[in-house]
């Protein structure tokens, strides 16, 4: 899935965007089957709530152009950042999900857990950042997982 924000420039230390995100098809089996084509709607927020503490949130639906999917997703993303390692930090960074075409106990997918990362300087505005962390499904539908593990790796360019 792409997700494209557009943002207002704006000297507020809150950052807002909104904009499309397409799908594609990617998927290797039919059993792990998602919205192939398909667009909908995306919004973030980011800001500081204190001097080591950030917040993220997204929020985004999802339509299938063939109309299988429907599916809703909002991603609140919480960091504290070390003091003492520099780039290093624990996070709160899972995805929400709600699959609107699924009876409604088997809508929700809700993941608990943290992350442990770091950032690293790669020099002229370069960044590598890596992250890990398990995380339990609280809700889920019948046959959904009941743990994962996300990893992440990230290259940041200027």
């Amino acid at each position: 899935m792409l997700q494209f924000f557009f943002a207002p420039h704006t000297d507020n230390e809150w950052k807002w965007g909104i904009g499309p995100q397409i799908s594609i098809p990617t998927r290797t089996k039919s059993e792990f089957r998602g919205p192939d084509w398909g667009a909908g709607l995306v919004g973030v927020l980011v800001g500081n709530l204190s001097e080591n503490i950030s917040f993220a949130g997204i929020v985004a639906n999802q339509w299938s152009f063939d109309g299988e999917f429907n599916a809703g997703m909002l991603q609140p993303m919480m960091f504290y950042n070390f003091d003492t390692i520099p780039g290093a930090y624990l996070t709160y960074n899972a995805v929400i999900s709600a699959d609107w075409k699924a009876d409604i106990d088997d809508r929700w997918t809700v993941p608990i857990g943290l992350s442990i990362g770091r950032t690293f300087d790669m020099g002229d505005g370069h960044g590598l950042d890596l992250m890990a962390g398990p995380y339990y499904n609280a809700v889920r539908p019948e046959g959904a997982a009941d743990w994962s593990i996300h990893f992440m790796v990230n290259w940041i360019f200027p």
